[in-house]
């Protein structure tokens, strides 16, 4: 997982900023993927992988706004996580 949570202590205006301005691309990207998805529905494989992105980017969202509503939030600069062959 990308995102952890810390104390308030321990993060800054720099942090919440940086969470906001990705929420902010969020919604200004993803109506563009969607209409890209709906301009070619015949290629099944790269509306999967256009489906993933929408997904992870509303997860990302998702997570940033609960952090953020809760007063915790901090970015790791890794992912311990495996990642999914989406991109391969």
């Amino acid at each position: 997982m990308i995102i952890s949570s810390l104390s308030c202590e321990h993060i800054n205006d720099n942090h919440k900023a940086l969470a906001l301005n990705n929420q902010k691309f969020i919604d200004d990207i993803i109506p563009g993927l969607d209409i890209v998805k709906k301009t070619y529905p015949e290629h099944v494989r790269i509306n999967n992988k256009i489906e993933s992105i929408i997904f992870t980017f509303l997860d990302y969202k998702k997570q940033m706004e609960s952090l953020i509503n809760n007063g915790l939030v901090t970015i790791t600069l890794h992912d311990p996580r495996e990642r999914s062959g989406s991109f391969s």
